[in-house]
């Protein structure tokens, strides 16, 4: 799931870079937990994938916590000069003000720094690969 396909459901949002859009970006990111809460709850395996800073992980531990499942947490990291490449490679019209305050964001994660897989140098396969082997250690089980 492409977790901010669920920002273009709003008539008019905010720059969710933004501090004011914080209650946006809440709101958002509970609507998309709880829709792969549910496909998880159906049996499908779910690989949310967007940006859920750890400010978030309160909310999205609350949102799914009556779920029987494991949850895991990675941040993607990668050098800002790549993020901004494969930004421009999504989406030619994103904001560069908006990459750069997100990527700032996630500079320092204190102790979610255990979760950072660095994927600047690899493929999309080669991270599903890396994923895979580090996943037990990412795990985070009850948020």
């Amino acid at each position: 799931m492409v977790g901010d396909t669920f920002y273009t459901f709003l008539a008019h949002p905010l720059n969710p870079a933004l501090p004011e859009s914080h209650e946006q970006n809440a709101a958002v990111i509970t609507a998309t937990v709880r829709a792969a809460g549910a496909l998880a709850s159906a049996g499908y395996e779910v690989f949310l994938d967007g940006i859920f800073g750890p400010w978030f992980v309160p909310l999205i531990s609350q949102e799914l916590k009556d779920l029987p499942m494991d949850l895991t947490y990675v941040v993607l990291r990668v050098t800002l000069r790549e993020a901004l490449r494969r930004a421009w490679e999504r989406d030619a019209s994103l904001d560069e003000h908006v990459v750069r305050h997100m990527h700032g964001a996630f500079a320092d994660l204190g102790s979610y720094e255990r979760h950072v897989l660095e994927t600047t140098h690899m493929a999309s396969e080669e991270v599903v690969v890396e994923f895979g082997r580090k996943r037990p250690a990412l795990v985070l089980g009850r948020l």
